[in-house]
């Protein structure tokens, strides 16, 4: 597949053996060149990336968590202003390539960042009404041009809105994103993610989008299975950076917080002599607060029960009325 433009292929890698080659089939046909940046991968990745094609180069890097790598020095080994960011979790369409090269021949010097369809497909299955079902990131930069912002899921932005492209999703025009690829892998990856998306913003944003995590969870219930699984899952996820940001705002990890009120009981009751690494600040908390017990409180997380009751009552009603229509013939 000849484009019209010269684009440089990256993707990062660590023990991708399993899929590093599907991955890297999806580029090497229509890419000028594929660069894969290894961090230190213990199994056969290197080795399977270079049995691919002569046309990929493996670059070993130092370890980073997955994520975190410095996207502005990754380009500065590339050989071609335009860059495409791939992940070893997917595949591109051909109507993909063919519409961002499309792009790039008629408004390339107008255009920092394309923005491309992301097919998502979780928990072993896509669902078009799911949390993760079409997303859109920007993955084709020019180097010299975008701005790399260093956060999650956030690297590239452009110098100004209109010199933002962005693909309409077509089930032609996509790529074919395949992630948690097991509920031990989603744990352990959302472990990461989560203390790394809970630094991006202040306490509240997260704790507001956890409501959105709740309210996936009983949107869900009215879908079939792999539906309610996304929202499970999203939903976990919500849970976690929650639980992430609530642990760094009190001084976490908490066992930190255990030690300072262990050594203040010893000393109390024990006269244990204080050990001077361990702190003993008695400074409130960020969370810590007063037992609220007035009839107020009470009224108000009783009508909560009740709603939540209520909501999950009627997402059962729907979904199995939604059943017995689609059981009639």
């Amino acid at each position: 597949m000849k484009l019209q433009n010269r684009v440089s292929c990256i993707l990062c890698s660590f023990n991708e053996e399993p899929r590093i080659r599907t991955a890297l089939e999806g580029l090497v046909p229509w890419a000028d060149e594929v660069i894969v940046f290894d961090k230190g991968s213990t199994d056969g990745t290197q080795a399977a990336a270079k049995a691919v094609s002569e046309k990929v180069r493996v670059v070993p890097i130092p370890f980073t968590d997955r994520g975190c790598e410095n996207q502005a020095e990754l380009m500065r080994e590339a050989a071609n202003d335009w860059i495409y960011f791939a992940t070893c979790s997917e595949v591109p369409t051909r109507r993909l390539v063919e519409e961002m090269d499309r792009i790039l021949t008629s408004q390339g010097a107008q255009v920092d960042v394309v923005r491309v369809p992301r097919k998502m497909y979780s928990m072993g299955a896509h669902a078009a009404v799911s949390t993760w079902s079409i997303s859109s990131y920007p993955f084709l930069v020019h180097r010299q041009r975008v701005l790399t912002t260093g956060r999650m899921h956030d690297h590239f932005r452009a110098t100004a809105r209109e010199r933002l492209a962005t693909i309409a999703y077509r089930p032609d025009t996509c790529v074919h994103h395949y992630t948690h690829s097991s509920i031990d892998a989603f744990v352990a990856m959302h472990l990461h993610y989560a203390t790394q998306e809970a630094m991006s913003a202040p306490p509240d944003a997260h704790f507001n989008r956890l409501q959105d995590g709740l309210k996936s969870i009983l949107f869900s219930l009215c879908h079939d299975r792999t539906v309610q699984v996304h929202g499970m899952g999203y939903g976990i996820y919500s849970m976690l950076v929650c639980l992430k940001r609530y642990e760094m705002d009190m001084g976490g990890p908490w066992q930190k917080i255990y030690a300072a009120d262990a050594a203040r009981v010893l000393a109390r009751e024990w006269q244990v002599k204080q050990n001077p690494s361990v702190r003993l600040d008695t400074t409130p908390l960020p969370y810590e607060s007063p037992s609220r017990k007035t009839w107020r409180t009470k009224l108000y997380r009783a009508l909560i029960s009740k709603l939540i009751r209520l909501l999950v009552w009627v997402a059962k009603r729907a979904a199995e009325h939604d059943r017995k229509k689609a059981a009639t013939p």
